[in-house]
């Protein structure tokens, strides 16, 4: 067993956690968003504990590849013990994420070479802890199954660290059940192992990741049996990287240390300004790879990296932007071999640079806050859209269709509606089925009381939806081919997001047609006589 020579204060171990969790209160008053309705139906289909067991570790909930039965466990407690109401997943979430980040700061002072500062350590923790690449993670309630596969695999790594290479085995296993995309953390758990005052030997390295694969094997055929696939996601070609997929290793990287450049969602769209951040974010990525590289023979940079590389590689054909904190999810597990990476440096126990690191981590800590506070702004707008679409399809007959030309996708990056109206509406109201609903398209909103698209009927059945400013907000393709609807006008290219500012349509079958305001959602029109009001009594 490794300890490091100089134990790190108290003071520390709080500034970790308090890293970890103040920014983030505000997810607290927040409410469910888009896949969140989805887990609820699906908890609420079988009420009965035994019955939820079987069905979530046998059957398998999803239609798709997934296999995480701990994160709809998680989540089946949180709803029954807090009444079916938010604040207890939410705050459940925030107390994994501090786990987590505690994790790390332990896993940093356990590989931390003899004599060494504590200060490294803590602001390679501190500094993943207070990120606002955290906010979606920790505020988003579908994002249980990330945090508790990284929570399992930081403490998988700090047993193995600790000499306790059967605790490390089985933790390791519990992360595998919390999301598929641990499967290549066994290297990054061996490698934690070995001990920091002595030299690598790869003999033993390879002998101690015999057991993760004796259980990766298991693991590997109880999901072909029950999920009937070997490897996760909605197919397998979307999971499996190509060498296109390479520059994700950079975007990994460096997203990683930088918070969401917002402000540069709209200027990155020119060439010139393309070109120019993307050679800053290389040459930002070089200078932190000539650091690790003269920091190589510290163990934390070590572990770090084999981290990094294990945790980018099942996810490296899934993008994530430098603009948006959209998907930034995907950057929870792989930040955490950042941070070990971070913490290796020993120049940043320096005063100096320590309290420059201090005021960066203060600094990110604000914007994490205000990230955070847009959650709970988005609770009001997603509540007021469900229960005003609900209100306008229960006195509908079944033939009359509710078409939703736009509606908020998220706010300010926290999800608002984005999918799964039927699972929303019927949480509202579930002694009966919500009127057959269709959703046209969804637009970004950044501010609650704003509507950034315009929709309007410009004839019998036909709508127009365009941007409300020079930068097109309406980001969903227009699906061909949909019965009911017909494309008469489109702009050809969007932005390089797929965004189409423009589009006017015709609803060919009866239907109610709802368009977008600040206090909610409105009737534009309507289609068919079955669908004019008071036609339902009748």
């Amino acid at each position: 067993m490794t300890t490091p020579a100089r134990p790190a204060p108290r003071w520390a171990w709080a500034a970790v956690a308090g890293a970890a969790s103040l920014p983030f209160l505000p997810v607290l008053w927040a409410w469910f968003g888009a896949d969140d309705f989805a887990f609820i139906y699906i908890i609420r289909l079988v009420p009965e504990f035994g019955a939820f067991l079987w069905r979530d570790f046998v059957e398998n909930f999803s239609n798709t590849a997934f296999y995480r039965p701990l994160g709809m466990l998680g989540l089946y407690l949180d709803l029954r013990l807090g009444g079916g109401e938010a604040w207890l997943p939410h705050l459940s979430n925030l107390i994994v994420h501090v786990a987590t980040a505690v994790g790390v700061f332990r896993l940093a002072l356990l590989l931390a070479p003899r004599g060494s500062s504590f200060v490294p350590a803590l602001i390679g923790a501190a500094a993943f802890a207070a990120s606002p690449r955290r906010v979606e993670a920790v505020a988003w309630v579908s994002c249980r199954p990330d945090l508790l596969a990284t929570c399992f695999t930081v403490w998988a790594a700090n047993f193995a660290a600790s000499g306790r290479a059967r605790s490390s085995v089985a933790t390791w296993g519990l992360a595998l059940l919390g999301k598929e995309s641990t499967a290549a953390m066994p290297l990054a758990l061996a490698s934690s192992s070995m001990r920091p005052d002595a030299a690598w030997h790869v003999p033993t390295l390879v002998r101690r990741l015999v057991p993760y694969a004796m259980l990766a094997v298991a693991y590997l055929a109880i999901r072909r049996v029950l999920v009937g696939s070997w490897i996760g996601g909605y197919g397998t070609a979307q999971h499996t990287p190509t060498v296109g997929d390479l520059d994700n290793v950079a975007k990994y990287f460096a997203y990683s240390l930088l918070p969401p450049l917002e402000s540069l969602s709209h200027a990155i769209r020119e060439p010139l300004v393309r070109g120019a951040t993307g050679a800053a974010v290389l040459a930002g990525c070089g200078v932190a790879a000539l650091f690790a590289f003269r920091a190589r023979h510290a163990p934390a940079v070590r572990v770090g990296a084999i981290w990094f590389a294990c945790a980018v590689l099942p996810v490296l054909s899934l993008a994530v932007s430098l603009t948006s904190p959209l998907n930034d999810r995907l950057l929870y597990l792989p930040s955490v071999g950042v941070a070990l990476v971070v913490s290796g440096f020993a120049w940043l126990a320096r005063p100096a640079v320590a309290a420059l690191a201090a005021v960066l981590i203060a600094a990110g800590g604000i914007v994490t806050a205000e990230m955070s506070n847009r959650w709970r702004e988005a609770g009001p707008v997603t509540e007021r859209w469900l229960r005003g679409v609900a209100e306008i399809s229960r006195p509908l007959p079944a033939s009359c269709a509710v078409w939703i030309t736009a509606a908020p996708d998220s706010l300010g990056g926290a999800y608002v509606l984005r999918s799964g109206w039927r699972f929303a509406l019927h949480m509202l109201d579930s002694s009966r089925e919500p009127a057959d609903i269709r959703q046209v398209t969804l637009y970004l909103q950044q501010d609650p009381d704003v509507v950034p698209v315009v929709v309007r009927m410009t004839g019998p059945g036909e709508v127009e939806v365009a941007s409300a400013g020079p930068t097109p907000e309406v980001i969903h393709g227009w699906t061909a081919g949909t019965p009911g609807l017909e494309m008469l006008e489109t702009t050809t290219v969007g932005d390089r997001f797929g965004r189409t500012p423009f589009a006017r349509l015709r609803l060919t079958e009866p239907g109610v047609i709802v368009g977008p305001s600040p206090t909610g959602p409105v009737v534009l029109g309507q289609v068919g006589e079955a669908c004019r009001p008071g036609a339902a009594a009748k």
